[in-house]
């Protein structure tokens, strides 16, 4: 096999996204190892608050005595961190809890639209099924010493379901399937005010001027998008820019001064920096706008 046969064959993690305006975003799916390493931190995280949160209540209650409802409300606390703590990360912080964000991978809709509460709620509450149920009760018979037959059932279940991503293409465990998401890989470049800002895109930039009403076209959601199509990169980053911007141009009826169409990547950049600064200066003001379908105060 020569060298550039296997340059030639294609990635098997690369994905592409067609978002609901119909521009296709390449994705890398994360790969498992990276995957477990998150998980792993995140459990580090839960378990380390889990124990502060019991050294605080004991040193707070045992002047009144109580343990058994101690340990009662050890385990109510336990049961929450454990169940809310993926969703509320994942809902706020875009797809990405600190284990994820540290491995620097992110929760995505694989239909392209916004990653919904619903999707994230789906697919952390199969966590339960998939993970922790099962470890809880391996934890409860090992204390026991009986049901070995029990044991080796749960160990059966809790192994089907931890492995799913390594007997399916696009590596998805069962709340991935359940939910619609994809976990990706978050390009590692600088971020793009940094990228706008310098001085070799500094004039192309300047070049570009966006009225108030064809900067309210889109809102953070577009602007997320956008940002996926400068950072992404590769053989076909250029078509894909070409495409976004085209549309782009239609959408917000913008037309260069001398007719001349601009150069792709030169015009997403000064847009996303328009647009970014714009929508910065409306929270300012109090209006967070979501997505172009969002009325408010546009």
């Amino acid at each position: 096999m020569t060298v550039a046969s296997v340059a030639d064959r294609p990635d098997p993690a690369l994905r592409t996204i067609t978002t609901p305006e119909g521009v296709p975003i390449p994705v890398r799916l994360a790969d498992r190892g990276s995957r477990a390493a998150a998980f792993a931190i995140d459990l580090l995280i839960i378990g380390t608050a889990a124990v502060a949160l019991l050294i605080f209540a004991g040193v707070t209650f045992r002047p009144f005595g109580g343990g058994l409802w101690l340990v009662s409300g050890w385990i109510v606390i336990l049961f929450l961190l454990k169940s809310f703590y993926f969703i509320a990360f994942e809902a706020r912080w875009r797809g990405a809890t600190p284990g994820k964000r540290a491995m620097g991978l992110k929760v995505v809709d694989r239909r392209g639209g916004h990653l919904s509460t619903e999707a994230v709620i789906a697919r952390n509450l199969l966590r339960e099924i998939e993970f922790f149920m099962p470890a809880s009760l391996l934890f409860a018979l090992g204390f026991g010493g009986e049901g070995q037959w029990t044991t080796l059932a749960t160990l059966g279940w809790m192994m089907i379901l931890v492995l799913l991503p390594f007997f399916n293409r696009d590596r998805l465990r069962a709340g991935d399937i359940v939910g619609g998401t994809w976990v990706i890989d978050i390009p590692r470049a600088g971020l793009l005010r940094d990228i706008a800002g310098r001085s070799s895109n500094a004039g192309r930039v300047k070049s570009y001027s966006f009225t108030k009403e064809q900067l309210d076209v889109y809102g953070i959601y577009e602007l997320q998008t956008l940002e996926e199509v400068l950072r992404s990169g590769g053989m076909q980053s250029s078509k894909w820019e070409s495409e976004v911007a085209r549309r782009i141009q239609r959408r917000i009826r913008w037309q260069a001064s001398d007719h001349i169409p601009p150069a792709p990547s030169p015009f997403l950049q000064a847009f996303y920096t328009a647009l970014r600064g714009h929508l910065e200066q409306k929270m300012l003001l109090g209006v967070r706008r979501k997505d172009k379908f969002d009325q408010t105060n546009t």
